[in-house]
């Protein structure tokens, strides 16, 4: 197989070659060369967080995986999956987002022309060809990136910190905002695509569009913010860096605006660009979906991968092990064959009784040497049951002591959200405005409060209702007045 290019199958029915410089159209037959790949969508997939030992080898971490995607995951064992992982250091123990992938969904995940395809070398989620914009250096491997991709069947938030990928989130795709707003999906792409999220933009009968659609993205950024601010206590990221947008290679006006009441007031947004020497043919998710399967080539880079594929490709048959011990089989037959007949010849001329005695031997010796090799293998068996054993009990160990360890990790998550909640409705009760949240964890929070001078009663009333709600602490360090407009710092403790 050629390892200087390959085939992109995308979208169900079109197929493209791609070598590093040009992107152009394939046919299948070129797919019994070249290395081909197809990303799977992600209402495909189940996917299963969960934390290991970091001691474990490489086989104990593979048989956890697949236990817990069975156990927890909820896969039905009568059916075959494909189980793939990443893994994320944290401390002692390994963080891992496991993905299962059902077979038999593979022509409706890729349409029925996926079995005109000779194999499928990787089968992979969308969310990992981000990584190669920083392997070219088009984006810069520095804190927490947020890329916002956004199709008529598919959405999400991919979040990556210091250019390596650390987990992702659903977001509404453009099907289910056309369902929940009621516009056909082509003028809802045209309004998003034209007017974006400005209000100004759009006339006094199209106010009910753009409201019922910042309501439900409103919803889709707070999840992405509360996703990074979990990551926090894994992979340290203290905040949200960048944000780009992979919309029909543009971007989203008044996209800024949603992360606002979230303390980033002046967050930098983007689109995912390409440089002018990319090909100009294709889109941004062609392009980096190529690149994504070219890198992915060479298993000696650090390219985080996830293969999905149930239909990869057979190797040739001198590469299996196997071939080589048949190999020599067959010539150790034809040798005992040849050496047979040789002494056949050669002792035609003895008597029958003696040529009878030697054959009767030869069989008694052999049934012996039989019985000695089946001994040895069921000893070997033997042995290899007991240790499996051995190993299975340590595996359990693991297994119970990472259940116990579940109900924390939940436990302290919803400390957080339920923090987070109280200031948002507290704040909304009294209808005050904030510059910025700061959750620093699940105990404590600052608020930079933004009132105008007959308001300052309400801060006051505002900081009751949070003693009253039983945090220990709540108090303002410092108020000042600028330009008319009371700026206060509310400290909450738990």
């Amino acid at each position: 197989m050629a390892k200087s290019g390959g085939v992109l199958f995308y979208r169900q029915n079109k197929l493209l070659r791609f070598d590093g410089k040009e992107i152009e159209d394939a046919n299948f037959s070129q797919t019994k060369e070249l290395f081909c790949g197809a990303v799977v969508p992600l209402h495909y997939l189940k996917v299963v967080s969960f934390k290991l030992s970091k001691n474990l080898s490489k086989e104990e971490l593979d048989m956890q995986v697949e236990l817990k995607m069975y156990n927890e995951g909820g896969l039905d064992a009568k059916k075959e999956y494909v189980i793939d992982y990443l893994s994320f250091e944290s401390g002692e123990e390994l963080v891992v987002e496991a993905y299962a992938f059902l077979e038999e969904d593979l022509p409706k995940a890729l349409g029925e022309n996926v079995k005109k395809l000779s194999a499928i070398d990787l089968l992979f989620p969308r969310f990992l060809i981000y990584q190669t914009l920083y392997e070219q250096n088009e984006a810069t491997a520095n804190g927490c990136d947020i890329y916002i991709y956004i199709d008529e069947e598919e959405a999400f938030g991919a979040l990556y910190y210091q250019g390596r990928y650390i987990g992702y989130r659903n977001i509404n795709s453009l099907s289910s905002l056309s369902k929940r707003t009621g516009i056909e999906l082509a003028k809802l792409k045209e309004y998003l695509q034209t007017k974006g999220f400005v209000r100004s933009n759009y006339d006094l009968e199209e106010m009910h569009i753009i409201d019922t659609v910042q309501e439900v993205f409103l919803k889709d950024i707070e999840k992405l913010v509360y996703s990074v601010s979990h990551k926090r206590s894994i992979f340290g990221v203290e905040g949200i860096e960048r944000v780009y947008v992979d919309f029909y290679s543009q971007s989203l006006q008044g996209l800024e605006e949603f992360f606002t009441p979230f303390g980033y007031p002046q967050i930098k947004i983007e689109p995912v660009s390409l440089p002018e020497h990319a090909p100009s043919n294709v889109n941004t998710d062609i392009t980096l979906s190529c690149r994504y399967l070219l890198l992915a080539q060479d298993e000696k880079n650090e390219l985080q991968r996830v293969n999905l594929t149930p239909m990869a490709r057979k190797k040739p048959l001198v590469q299996y092990e196997a071939f080589g011990y048949i190999v020599a089989v067959a010539v150790s037959l034809l040798l005992v064959v040849g050496g047979y007949v040789y002494l056949s010849y050669m002792n035609a001329s003895a008597k029958e009784e003696l040529a009878k005695e030697k054959r009767l031997e030869k069989e008694h010796k052999r049934k012996v040497a039989g019985i000695l090799k089946r001994y040895k293998e069921l000893k070997a068996q033997n042995k290899a049951l007991q240790e499996k054993m051995e190993k299975i009990d340590g595996e359990i160990f693991v297994y119970e002591t990472t259940i116990e360890a579940v109900p924390m990790v939940q436990e302290q998550k919803l400390k957080r959200q339920r923090f987070m909640n109280d200031i948002l409705s507290t704040l909304a009760k009294y209808k005050l405005n904030t510059k910025y949240i700061r959750q620093k964890d699940a105990k404590e929070m600052d608020i930079m409060l933004i009132s105008q001078s007959r308001n300052r009663e309400t801060i006051s009333r505002f900081m009751e209702d949070l003693l009253e709600m039983g945090y220990s602490k709540v108090y303002t360090d410092k108020i000042y007045n600028e330009y008319g407009v009371y700026m206060s710092n509310v400290k909450v403790f738990k």
